[in-house]
């Protein structure tokens, strides 16, 4: 095996679900995966490939560039604009045929993906609902800073199944965009969707005898566009790698399966609802997950937090954290993959860095999110506080 950062380092690239990056992934995680000896499933799934370039909202000689929502379908066309910043004058008013700009509060936080599997608030569902509803041309959203890992302006959309082709623009042009109400301009947005082929890849070890259940260990492999990925999450990948070493000639009651989630960026979550679907009558036998996502920033220690925990699992926890100086019980998180199995009721452990709020947040999901940030020392010392916690755990 390469060493872990010089893994770390392969894989730190660009590297959406779909993508010819994502592919060259997949094939050095099965790599790992075929050399250590571990049974190898592959789920194939579709997906879509986004890809964009300039656009511009025009009126006589003058252009504003807008940035295509990802996902978003073409458009090229002439139509009205109306503005909007509030819900009710939206829902008063007659948008078809037009370009609709939303701004304010209701442009005030991105909206979760139509449809989305796992956490979809009501509040977001009537919103697109009443958008197709009216069914605008297309949409503009002026926006500005929303939180630390999201650009500044922001995607109001992020969602391959929303038809209405959608664009964002800075929140700096509203008063400008309100003088062109009512008025005929031409929008382009040059964005493309491609539907690939891909998959979703597994490794696991059956139990030596009659099993006890199931762990599953995971991290996701993929990104957000317009990011290398190095702390989310290629660190959780090369920890992952790195138990699964350690972990090789463990013999135990349990099954354990080792998961790369490849769609925990992508709007349909479809690498997890395979998994999910792969698994669905062996669910209730699933002890414990293990979600790895963000760890081992290089000013940070590697904090875990746990859920739905019984009596035994506090109690190993709390017992192997004593043992690694690196290692300390964090707050809650509910951003990640272990969240689909929360919800379920099953007891799960999320691994991430001690400054996932106030720092890993402003580098993940943005061009920053380098291997400058990474910590070497701490992707070993995680993987051997993990290794380590399981060993306890089926003993």
């Amino acid at each position: 095996m390469k060493s872990s950062f010089n893994f770390l380092r392969s894989i730190t690239q660009e590297r959406p679900v779909g993508t010819s990056a994502n592919n060259t992934v997949l094939d050095l995680i099965e790599n790992e995966i075929y050399n250590l000896g571990y049974q190898i499933v592959f789920l194939p799934f579709s997906c879509l490939v986004w890809e964009r370039d300039t656009s511009a909202l025009r009126i006589d000689d003058i252009s504003y560039e807008v940035f295509a929502g990802p996902f978003s379908n073409a458009f090229e066309g002439t139509a009205k604009i109306m503005v909007f910043d509030s819900l009710n004058a939206l829902k008063k008013a007659n948008c078809k045929n037009n370009i609709i700009i939303l701004t304010g509060d209701i442009a005030s936080e991105p909206l979760q993906p139509k449809n989305y599997p796992f956490f979809y608030p009501e509040e977001h569902e009537s919103f697109i609902t009443l958008l197709e509803e009216k069914n605008p041309k297309a949409i503009i959203t002026a926006t500005g800073k929303y939180s630390t890992n999201y650009p500044e302006p922001f995607p109001l959309f992020e969602d391959g199944n929303f038809l209405i082709p959608c664009a964002y623009i800075s929140n700096t042009f509203i008063k400008e965009l309100k003088q062109l109400e009512h008025q005929d301009v031409s929008l382009t947005l040059n964005s493309k969707n491609i539907l690939v082929n891909t998959k979703q890849i597994i490794a696991s070890k059956q139990s030596h005898k009659q099993s006890k259940g199931k762990i599953v260990i995971c991290a996701h492999m993929d990104t957000k566009y317009n990011t290398p990925g190095a702390l989310d999450n290629g660190t959780g990948v090369a920890v992952l790698i790195q138990i699964m070493h350690k972990l090789k000639d463990l013999i135990c009651d349990y099954d354990i399966d080792y998961v790369f989630f490849n769609s925990e960026e992508y709007f349909g979550a479809t690498g997890e609802l395979e998994y999910l679907e792969y698994i669905k009558h062996r669910q209730d036998k699933i002890q414990l997950v293990i979600n790895i996502d963000s760890p081992c920033h290089f000013k940070s220690k590697t904090a875990i937090s746990s859920y739905n925990a019984n009596e035994k699992l506090i109690y190993v926890l709390e017992s192997q954290v004593l043992n690694f100086d690196e290692i300390i019980i964090g707050e809650e998180w509910y951003s990640g993959n272990h969240t689909m199995f929360v919800f379920d009721g099953i007891p799960c452990i999320a691994v991430t860095s001690s400054n996932l709020f106030d720092t890993v947040s402003t580098l993940a999901h943005t061009p920053m999110d380098t291997l400058d940030h990474v910590s070497p020392h701490l992707i070993t010392s995680t993987a051997d506080f993990l290794a380590e916690f399981v060993k306890s755990f089926v003993s």
